[in-house]
């Protein structure tokens, strides 16, 4: 009876014991996760979290502004090329017609010359008819070149409305040329009717066209150089 007692006592002390145990570390457990360390640790990931972000804000605000400036940078650029291309232009067009101006100034003078020297025979009594009629019609394609030539000097380079804004080739110079050309092409025509009226004009005369015919047609020949 008396062992009995003592077995049961001593399983008592050792459950006691093991509850002990188990309650302490429990303790422990909880004390662990409720500690000042444990209360702050969401904060601190919140922190770092809110630090990455502006970082990742500030890198990506600095990259707008190097693209913002990038944009801006080739926008001058080529704005300069689309002013070098004009101010070519310009210069270009400018030499052109002082050329186009010296031809036509040449065909007056050689017309002018001709009608002095068609006076003088129709007033000596020479059949001038047909050179007159040719005369006349030299003199409205001169005064048409002179005005084509006015046109082409009142050409400005423009923008090529199709053109991407990337492109470097806005300048259209398809227009200005046409006009050159124009304006070329009626100096030629006024230089073959002036030369057709002053061979009519030396065959009325009774010289041949070798005589002052011929030197009447290589003025006019030589505004074309």
């Amino acid at each position: 009876m008396k062992r009995n007692s003592k077995k049961i006592a001593a399983i008592a002390i050792f459950s006691l014991a093991v509850f002990a145990l188990a309650q302490s570390a429990n303790a422990e457990t909880t004390a662990s996760t409720t500690s000042p360390a444990g209360k702050h640790l969401p904060a601190r990931i919140q922190k770092l979290k809110t630090n990455i972000d502006a970082r990742r804000d500030e890198r990506n605000t600095r990259l707008e502004e190097r693209r913002a400036s990038s944009t801006e940078a080739r926008e001058a650029r080529h704005d300069e090329i689309k002013k070098l291309r004009r101010d070519i232009f310009e210069i270009r067009r400018n030499t052109v017609v002082k050329e186009l101006n010296n031809r036509l100034d040449d065909l007056t003078s050689l017309q002018t010359r001709a009608l002095a020297r068609l006076s003088k025979m129709k007033t000596a009594g020479r059949d001038v008819g047909a050179a007159e009629v040719l005369f006349a019609t030299a003199n409205d394609k001169l005064n048409q070149a002179k005005l084509d030539v006015a046109a082409f000097s009142a050409q400005i380079a423009s923008a090529t409305p199709s053109a991407p804004a990337s492109s470097t080739d806005e300048v259209d110079l398809t227009h200005p040329r046409q006009a050159a050309n124009t304006a070329s092409q009626s100096i030629k025509s006024a230089r073959e009717a002036l030369k057709k009226a002053i061979v009519a004009l030396a065959k009325a005369s009774g010289k041949h066209e070798g005589e002052e015919g011929r030197d009447a047609t290589s003025t006019a020949t030589s505004t074309s150089n």
